[in-house]
């Protein structure tokens, strides 16, 4: 698997060790965990991090623990593959530009391109699915920018959205 993936304006690379105080910050936030889902931020501690999360994103062989950076290095926010099924050809994306002040900048939709684009060329899915909360209008409007479509919706407020290989090879 490739450690980096570049963009123009950004770098996706797998979390390293030193990222655990930007997670730690970013996952406590309230502002920036509301919009997916934990109003109150998520209450962590570093040996919370230190024990629970880096153990297994330090093995994880795909590295799919991500941190999203701009081009300087900067760490701006986290994405992640999950729920990644070969026999389903599938996998799942998850992502967050953690700092307010970057929002609206087009950032999550050119890191949302980036991890598809892994996804269907790296990992060889036929299928992308993405899980925003219902409430999250602006994420929303980024998946569909990206051709993801509505085809459910998932307990805890979500919905379940799909891309498809095919269609993604059509608008790219």
């Amino acid at each position: 698997m490739r450690d980096i993936i570049q963009g123009k304006r950004l770098l996706i690379r797998r979390v390293q060790e030193h990222d655990l105080d930007y997670l730690l910050k970013w996952w406590n936030d309230s502002q920036v965990m509301a919009s997916v889902g934990f109003p109150d931020g998520l209450s962590l501690s570093m040996k919370d991090m230190e024990t629970k999360y880096w153990p297994q994103w330090r093995d994880d062989p795909e590295g799919f623990q991500r941190i999203i950076c701009l081009n300087d290095g900067t760490p701006i926010g986290e994405a992640n593959f999950h729920n990644y099924y070969i026999e389903e050809s599938s996998v799942q994306i998850g992502l967050k530009i953690c700092l307010p002040e970057l929002w609206n900048q087009g950032l999550g939709t050119e890191a949302l391109q980036m991890m598809i684009h892994y996804a269907f060329e790296v990992l060889k899915v036929d299928r992308v699915y993405v899980n925003p909360a219902k409430t999250n209008h602006p994420v929303i409007r980024i998946n569909e920018k990206c051709c993801f479509r509505t085809i459910g919706e998932t307990e805890g407020g979500g919905l379940l959205m799909e891309l498809k290989r095919e269609l993604w090879e059509k608008k790219i």
